[in-house]
Parts: C-alpha cells; sequence; structure tokens
C-alpha cells in the first residue's frame, strides 16, 4: 500500500476539526499545504446545538437558530433577568454549521475531507504516520480530536464529572415564549439531590429547544430526562399539548485532567481531546473559534501549535468547582445563584470564556459563598499532599 504525503491532517470533523480547517481554508498562508480532513460521519444530520455570546455581529449569525438579549435565570428560591448587552446569546444547530463548512472546504482544492476513521496513528522522527481502511497517510502535523486512552484511567487523583443531558425542539399551536428572552440555567425542578437544571431556548413564539442537563458523575437512564422534560414543560411552560419536532443527547466530561500534556511536536490534541472545553461548564464552541486564531497564529510564526493555548489560572476555580460537584454535588445550584446574581453578566461571560482579568477573577471567587471552596481547597491541596 503506498503512502501520500500531506502537510496538515485533522483527525475528525466535529467543531474543533472544522473551526480548524476552515481558518486554513480562509488564510492563505495554507493555499500552498495539502490538508486532509478525517470522519467517517458524512455529517448531514443535526447531532448537537451549540450556545455561547459575543458582541455584535458574529461568523455564524447568518445560520443561527436564534439569538437573545434578556438571560432568565431561577434558583429555587429567587429569579433573576438579566440584560446581557452588550452580548447576545446565540444558538447554532450543528448541522447548519456543518453545511456551511462544507461549503468552504469545497472551494479549497488543497483539502480533503476523507470520509474514513483512522485506525492507527504512529509518531516518527519529524513525521506522524496515519492509516485507514484503505491507505495510508504521512503528514507533518497531525491535529487530533480523539480523546486519548488515558483519560479513562481513573488512578490519577483527577476528577471526572459528566455533563450529560436530552434536548427537545417543541411546538406549540399558541404563542407561549418570548423570543427574546431565553433561560439559561432553571435549577426550580432538580432530580433528586443533584446538580439538574433547564436550558430554554425559543426560536420564536411557538417553538423551543428545552433541554434538561446534569453536571453528576454517572449517567441517567433515558426515561429520567424525558418524564423531567415532561415535568418541566407542563409545570413551568404550559399546560397544552405539544409537538416534538427534534431531540439530541449528548455527554461533556468536564475534568481537570492535563489534556495539554499529550501534545507533542508533531501532534496537536483539539476540542475536548485538548482540553478546549472549560473543565467547569461545558462552554467550547466560541472558546474553541479563539484557541483556533492562536493555532494558526502559531503555525505561521513557526511556533508549536498548542503554545500558550491553555491559561493555567482558569485551573484552579475549575478544580474547585469541579471537586465541590464530586463530593456535594447538591450545593452547586447555590453556588451558580451567587455567581449570576452577584456578578454583572458581562463578567461572567468574560470569566466563561477565559478572557476576564485578574481583577474580574478576583471578584468572581468573593461573589460566592466561601466554605465550599475552603472544603475545596482542603481536598485538593492538603489532604492529597
Amino acid at each position: 500500500m503506498s503512502t501520500i504525503k500531506v502537510d496538515f491532517a485533522i483527525i475528525g470533523a466535529g467543531s474543533a476539526g472544522l473551526q480548524l480547517a476552515m481558518a486554513m481554508a480562509k488564510d492563505s498562508y495554507f493555499d500552498d499545504k495539502n490538508i486532509v480532513l478525517f470522519d467517517p460521519d458524512p455529517k448531514t444530520k443535526n447531532d448537537r446545538t451549540w450556545s455561547y455570546w459575543e458582541v455584535g455581529k458574529g461568523e455564524w449569525d447568518d445560520h443561527l437558530l436564534n439569538s437573545w438579549g434578556i438571560a432568565n435565570f431561577f434558583s429555587a428560591s429567587k429569579m433573576l433577568s438579566i440584560p446581557t448587552s452588550p452580548y447576545r446569546y446565540k444558538t447554532l444547530r450543528s448541522l447548519d454549521f456543518y453545511n456551511q463548512a462544507k461549503a468552504v472546504l469545497r472551494q479549497k482544492e488543497n483539502i480533503l475531507w476523507i470520509e474514513e476513521g483512522v485506525t492507527k496513528t504512529l509518531e516518527l522522527n519529524g513525521h506522524i504516520e496515519l492509516q485507514t481502511a484503505s491507505e495510508n497517510y504521512q503528514c507533518s502535523h497531525c491535529f487530533d480530536s480523539r480523546i486519548d486512552m488515558s483519560f479513562l484511567n481513573e488512578m490519577d487523583g483527577k476528577i471526572r464529572i459528566l455533563q450529560h443531558f436530552k434536548g427537545r425542539i417543541v411546538r406549540f399551536k399558541n404563542p407561549v415564549f418570548k423570543t427574546d428572552e431565553f433561560t439559561i440555567m432553571d435549577f426550580r425542578l432538580p432530580w433528586g439531590n443533584t446538580t439538574s437544571f433547564v436550558y430554554v431556548l425559543p426560536k420564536n413564539d411557538f417553538e423551543a429547544m428545552i433541554e434538561y442537563t446534569f453536571f453528576t458523575k454517572d449517567m441517567v437512564e433515558e426515561k429520567v430526562y424525558d418524564e423531567m422534560l415532561d415535568k418541566y414543560i407542563h409545570t413551568y411552560i404550559s399546560k397544552e399539548a405539544y409537538e416534538i419536532l427534534e431531540e439530541e443527547v449528548g455527554v461533556i466530561p468536564m475534568s481537570n485532567f492535563k489534556f495539554e500534556l499529550l501534545n507533542a511536536r508533531d501532534l496537536t490534541k483539539i476540542g475536548t481531546a485538548g482540553g478546549w472545553v472549560r473543565g467547569s461548564t461545558g462552554y467550547a464552541f466560541k472558546r474553541t473559534g479563539n484557541y483556533v486564531k492562536k493555532v494558526i497564529e502559531n503555525i505561521k510564526g513557526g511556533e508549536l501549535p498548542s503554545k500558550g493555548l491553555i491559561k493555567k489560572r482558569y485551573g484552579l476555580f475549575d478544580t474547585l468547582l469541579l471537586d465541590i460537584l464530586e463530593k456535594r454535588n447538591h450545593i452547586m445550584p447555590k453556588i451558580f445563584s451567587d455567581i449570576y446574581a452577584n456578578n454583572p453578566i458581562d463578567r461572567v461571560f468574560r470569566f466563561l470564556d477565559g478572557e476576564s482579568s485578574l481583577w474580574d477573577d478576583l471578584k468572581i471567587m468573593n461573589s460566592v459563598r466561601p466554605w465550599p471552596f475552603l472544603k475545596a481547597i482542603w481536598n485538593q491541596w492538603i489532604i492529597r499532599k
């Protein structure tokens, strides 16, 4: 079997892989580079949605499910209605993202999408060898979105929480939603003694994406999501019958695992596998776009693509939140309530995006009840020593 030589290989056509491929397609620096993207999934179905916030018009505004200017937050004891200005909160369906990505990549003869999975990866001196079911490839640098098996080793002392969810796009016969308001977190209907909540993202007066989400160590049976979605909709939205237009399920790892340590000279882990997902919240889409910009800047500057991607100071707060989720899961709704009630929304968004100043970070930390964090510090840095 012959070997096909390329400059860059991207394994996985998810958010990270496609954003990276599109950035290369749009930058003339890569016009003389041969790039291959591997994914066996043709990406013809909507399999997830991504939510993020930004100021002004963004790259994906023409493809959004919707955007909103007022965020509603509900705890067991309070309701906050928060104008998001100068930000807009935006939601993008994956199928719309995939279709736009394909349109961009089709224009570039030097970028090839191979609808196969990579079965073998070998790091050699100065290049990476990849194998699919039908071909061998050699690349100068590989960007890999597959989660390394070392993440599954729970003996390393790292915290592993799962953000798992089921969402529905529902339609009512009568108008029940306010189209410029969305619910960012609603903790009024928890499942047992867990951190569990609901998002509500209206598309128009009649339709919305409604998602029941857990931040827990363990999964639940699918019937739990269905029961809680039905109960929430009939309790807080409307008692009338509704139509389910689409459903989606998902699981996102939330961890303080050091994914970035898996990067090498010729291999860069991207997306969830590279630690690009915020460990304590699961937010990733806009962060991925920012990481991709830095990767492109590094390549053009002759640096390792992974140089300077991860800001270590955010790892501290993430580890503390994850410790609380792991050991005192039931109190996290109060922590989130403190954060949203005691900070302007622009500070919260900057913090969640990893774009906050040290002063912002100190304000966030000073806004929450201290005892859970002091116990988390004890667990992570006193007992473990």
